[in-house]
């Protein structure tokens, strides 16, 4: 496996797509070594590619943007190119000759959900995966939350801060009380579970 991959994936209505690739070396590489495949809709074969060219420095990201992304998307991106997935297809990082170094999606099935969600490799992974892409690997946000891009790893929040005067109010009597919960998962980027 080798320690370029992909670290970042956005897919949003309208073409709002972006990928980061993470360089964990301790050296540059040359980008001109790669491109990106798109394979859509559970194809075999290649439905386009995306050269990738400079230096792409150690522990630093390089970002794709679609050419049809929003502009706060495109701002965040080292080159931009068509990148039209929608959620259900197998993205690859490649050599030029096609060997794959790190996918997203399941290879030959329109199966994978990835619409209208941002995934952030977790710190654990260093190393891309060939075919065997598991979301259990990623940390899912927000479509919105661009934020996350341009820097790896990310830390998922595992705490959030609220301001604690909020609790001495009623919940259900006050429009601004509060009740403590505790967050079980986010099943979809934009849904939460609490008890």
């Amino acid at each position: 496996n080798y320690p370029v991959f992909f670290s970042k994936y956005l897919q949003g209505p309208n073409g709002n797509n972006a990928l980061e690739i993470f360089n964990n070396t301790d050296e540059p590489v040359d980008l001109s070594k790669f491109k990106i495949n798109l394979y859509l809709n559970g194809s075999e074969q290649i439905s386009s590619s995306i050269p990738l060219s400079g230096t792409l420095g150690p522990k630093e990201t390089f970002i794709i943007a679609n050419s049809n992304a929003s502009n706060d998307v495109k701002e965040l991106a080292d080159i931009t190119g068509t990148l039209n997935f929608d959620g259900n297809d197998h993205i690859v990082l490649a050599f030029t000759d096609n060997r794959k170094i790190d996918a997203i999606g399941t290879y030959k099935s329109a199966l994978t959900n990835l619409d209208g969600r941002i995934i952030v490799r977790k710190p654990t992974s260093t190393k891309g995966v060939q075919e065997d892409f598991n979301v259990n690997d990623w940390n899912i946000y927000h479509k919105g939350y661009i934020e996350v891009f341009g820097e790896h790893p990310v830390q998922y929040p595992t705490t959030f801060t609220f301001d604690k005067s909020y609790l001495a109010k009623n919940y259900f009597e006050q429009p601004t009380g509060a009740v403590r919960v505790k967050y079980i998962s986010n099943n979809d980027g934009d849904t939460a579970r609490f008890r």
